[in-house]
């Protein structure tokens, strides 16, 4: 009787973590396809993180450097990439992955040509006055979101938003934390609220999402979590 080899059984990560059973169900039902996973998912919430952490870096030396000319030529340039972004995300013709990334992009960089471009000149607006306009933005962007907005623009307006919302909440709180004791427990609590929420899309991205688009939605929500983790118990203003 000849000598009967036996290979070695491959070692698989994703096998270990949901089983092998579980691993071959969710692969028949398109849940785990890991480049979408990567491409869709994970690769578009690093893009945005890494522009929300780098972009502002870009601010501090060239207002050393070359003044206010230097902010001016910063926030036409991202003005310029961001309207570009807007451009391509409502053309019909493109697949929507794309149209999806356009307006990412476009919600990304629009906010940090409104951030440098308020370097320009002091803008005063009482904390009343900021709530009630983040009120009306949120009513006629809910108004409009499924009749008007296309699916690229509804990616662009909510990164846009996130970023308003996001950094309203934190500017207020940690304003008033020092003074009163509520402020800082609410600051807490946004903190933990933010963690459990990117538990919840890192979670839905991989085994809850079976579209490349609802993937990408569940990394907006990644990128938003992370942002405000970082603001909150990391000490970074965006």
């Amino acid at each position: 009787m000849k000598n009967m080899r036996y290979a070695p059984e491959r070692f698989s990560l994703q096998a270990w973590l949901f089983g092998n059973d579980r691993l071959s169900s969710l692969q028949r039902m398109g849940r785990l396809d890991f480049d979408q996973i990567l491409n869709y998912g994970l690769l578009p919430a690093a893009a945005l993180i890494s522009i929300s952490l780098l972009l502002p870096l870009l601010v501090q030396p060239l207002d050393m450097l070359f003044g206010l000319p230097g902010i001016l030529v910063l926030t036409l340039s991202l003005l310029s990439i961001g309207l570009l972004a807007l451009n391509r995300c409502v053309y019909s013709s493109l697949n929507p992955t794309t149209r999806a990334w356009s307006g990412l992009m476009a919600g990304a960089f629009i906010w940090f040509a409104i951030q440098t471009a308020s370097r320009l000149g002091e803008i005063h607006t009482s904390p009343v006055l900021g709530f009630l306009l983040v009120i009306l933005a949120i009513l006629v962007i809910s108004t409009l979101w499924r009749p008007v907005f296309p699916l690229g623009v509804k990616f662009a307006v909510l990164v846009f938003v996130c970023n308003w919302i996001g950094r309203y909440l934190i500017v207020i709180q940690a304003g008033l934390a020092p003074e009163f004791d509520l402020f800082r427990f609410t600051l807490s609590i946004c903190g933990f609220t933010a963690l459990v929420g990117l538990i919840f899309c890192l979670l839905w991205m991989v085994l809850g999402a079976e579209l490349k688009i609802q993937r990408m939605w569940s990394a907006v929500g990644v990128w938003f979590s992370a942002l405000m983790l970082l603001m909150i118990f990391g000490g970074i203003l965006i």
